[in-house]
């Protein structure tokens, strides 16, 4: 946005390649093409109400009362409003609301985060939220000029693999020896999880893409977990992520046979 392209005059790439970690064993790459991760968007949803103490509550109109219901209806969004076949998230990260006990405050703030894959879910996630916010705002008396605002604070696409790039590639890797059949997985089912690396061409049409998964569990946590029934030992974010110090050198190496096969190919 600030002109990566056009005011600075940084050459169009033709490809962005990328790597992320991931709790799966170390020496396992994810080499899929096509659709691997989810769009996000994360927006900010303000009810305005009217406050007062928590002892006359008919005095007031409640924001917390207000986003509490809301919260439980925006799940309907994704049950009763979307294809079925559609994935999607909706998910309510904070609220943030009042200061102390017996005070009813003025505002109540949902911070929300939404997955999807297609532009189409996206739309039908942002409109069910202003219906839902709106339709519980005007149920607890809130008039036309006080109904909730909504924020939208940052976006990113589906992150999609070019097919007959991540092909190129996981040969190379094959050939390198850094991976083989067993450690290279080329099959995937595309994850909730959002990138926004893709954003730096967005757009950009002819530039290829190919991110792949780098694993960075120990493997016998791994192995552990999967006697214990779990198929992870840990999820991204959680407390307990570990990173096995093995995978960084690995992650370099299949890195540099990325980018070594490009150059090669030019």
């Amino acid at each position: 946005e600030d002109g990566l392209f056009t005011t600075h005059g940084i050459p169009v790439p033709d490809y962005l390649l990328g790597l992320h970690t991931a709790p799966i064993p170390t020496g396992v790459v994810v080499g899929s093409g096509g659709v691997l991760m989810a769009g996000t968007e994360q927006l900010d949803v303000t009810f305005h109400g009217v406050g007062g103490h928590g002892s006359s509550p008919q005095y007031a109109k409640d924001p917390i009362l207000m986003g509490a219901y809301a919260i439980t209806q925006y799940q309907a969004i994704l049950s009763r409003v979307l294809d079925p076949t559609d994935p999607a998230v909706i998910s309510v990260g904070a609220f943030d609301a009042g200061l102390t006990n017996n005070v009813i405050p003025e505002e109540a703030v949902l911070k929300l985060n939404f997955r999807f894959f297609r532009e189409e879910v996206r739309e039908q996630l942002l409109n069910g939220v202003r219906s839902v916010s709106d339709g519980v705002a005007r149920t607890y008396g809130m008039p036309e000029d006080r109904l909730p605002t909504i924020v939208q604070k940052g976006y990113s696409t589906p992150l999609v693999n070019d097919e007959m790039l991540v092909g190129q590639l996981n040969e190379a890797l094959l050939r390198s020896g850094v991976v083989n059949e067993e450690t290279l997985f080329t099959e995937f089912d595309p994850v909730t999880g959002s990138e926004d690396v893709q954003m730096l061409v967005h757009g950009r049409e002819s530039v290829k893409i190919a991110y792949k998964f780098v694993g960075t569990a120990p493997p016998e946590m791994v192995a552990e977990a999967r006697k214990a029934g779990k198929f992870l030992p840990f999820a991204n974010h959680q407390p307990t992520f570990l990173v096995d110090l093995e995978a960084i050198p690995f992650g370099a190496k299949v890195a540099a046979v990325m980018v070594l096969e490009l150059m090669a190919a030019e």
